[in-house]
């Protein structure tokens, strides 16, 4: 079906043409009768006359093209009375009217790689906000995903996707999302968030949710119990005025470790996100032997194979046939380059490592010269013998 046809269609019901072409109608619900309804200006409104019968199969054929028409997106739900139209127009990059000190601080957010989240009611242009936030930086490709398009893609470092719709359309979107550096996605789900946030590269993550501001700590709650700790550096709650045009209600940004109330219309929302989750390095307590449990501080006069370690767990452990298994055999530790202290090696030359994990077993060490002695020397190492994280968000 070509536009023309549509307008020529469109020509015999002028009514309906007149909602289509106000800029203040953000959605058109037709039912199957033929009834339409739509929202303007803050004000739920009904047409006066039914759709007709042909313009109805005009817009069920360009639903089944793909659905997008001109400035509006059409999707056609079934039912047991017939099929119901949606038409939604299609947003664009221009903002409705923020305050300056809102405005300011989003773009000084994304310019310093920051990752944020939108909240707020249906119908309050959350799309639009992060359209417009997408345009402040210019300098790297962005992954925009939504189930609508927008109206024209403002830039050529702009690329739109569709989100999934299956477990198999999420697997092939990890590929492209994973490898993008920035990446922008409205009315995301929990699910979506494990997509988005789990991947080392990422410096640039915004995306939008429907809700509420009593909503934020229940959506952290969810994603801390998928195994998700964001580091959110903004959080943005917009609602919809009496008019029907969106409207700022809050902007909390984190600044040295703590939550900013930079702007706030109503009540205050810092205090729902609580405190932000620190970098493991400072999370972790530095404990020096001096301050250790006796227990937890081993005799390092004596040979290796009698300080008394512990046969760990064999789950998820890699062993070497005939050998004990110590801390830096552990596979889920972090990976660092194994530098055997002096005091153990005494003169010796540095034995030869396992060819497979690169690292020198206890076993190995307890054929070396005799050790020093550093009980009166007073040069213990500092040391972190055990923390634990129980922060939450």
């Amino acid at each position: 079906m070509t536009s023309s046809s549509l307008s020529e269609r469109l020509d015999t019901m002028p009514e309906f043409r007149a909602v289509i072409e106000d800029a203040n109608v953000k959605h058109v619900m037709i039912q199957p009768s033929g009834r339409y309804e739509y929202v303007k200006l803050g004000r739920q409104r009904s047409g006066s006359s039914a759709v007709s019968t042909e313009l109805l199969a005009t817009y069920h054929e360009i639903a089944q093209a793909g659905g997008r028409s001109g400035e509006w997106m059409v999707r056609v739900y079934d039912g047991a009375w017939g099929a119901t139209l949606l038409l939604e127009r299609l947003p664009t990059t221009i903002v409705d009217r923020m305050p300056p000190a809102v405005l300011n601080n989003l773009k000084r957010m994304v310019r310093k790689d920051g990752m944020g989240m939108i909240l707020g009611s249906p119908g309050a242009s959350k799309y639009t906000i992060l359209l417009w936030l997408a345009m402040q930086s210019t300098d790297e490709t962005i992954v925009l995903v939504s189930e609508n398009p927008p109206l024209e893609l403002p830039s050529n470092h702009l690329i739109h996707v569709y989100p999934p719709s299956s477990p198999e359309q999420r697997r092939e979107l990890e590929r492209l999302v994973r490898l993008s550096a920035t990446v922008f996605w409205d009315r995301a789900t929990v699910d979506d968030l494990v997509l988005l946030l789990t991947f080392p590269a990422a410096k640039r993550r915004w995306f939008s949710m429907d809700g509420r501001a009593k909503d934020v700590p229940n959506v952290l709650h969810a994603m801390e119990a998928r195994g998700l700790a964001p580091r959110l550096d903004a959080v943005m709650l917009v609602s919809t005025s009496v008019i029907g045009r969106s409207e700022v209600q809050n902007l909390v940004v984190r600044e040295a470790g703590e939550w900013d109330e930079v702007y706030a219309a109503d009540e205050p929302m810092a205090h729902l996100l609580g405190r932000p989750p620190l970098a493991i390095s400072q999370a972790l307590p530095v404990v020096r032997l001096s301050q250790a449990p006796p227990s937890l501080v081993p005799d390092i006069e004596k040979p290796v194979e009698e300080v008394g370690l512990q046969e760990p767990s064999s789950m998820g452990i890699r062993k070497r046939p005939g050998h004990p298994t110590i801390d830096f055999d552990n596979p889920l530790t972090v990976p660092v380059e194994q530098v055997e202290p002096d005091f153990l090696l005494g003169d010796s030359d540095v034995a030869d490592a396992d060819q497979a994990t690169g690292l020198i077993s206890a076993a190995d060490l307890a054929s070396f010269g005799p050790r020093r002695s550093l009980k009166d020397s007073g040069e213990f190492p500092d040391i972190v013998v055990g923390a634990r994280i129980s922060q939450r968000v």
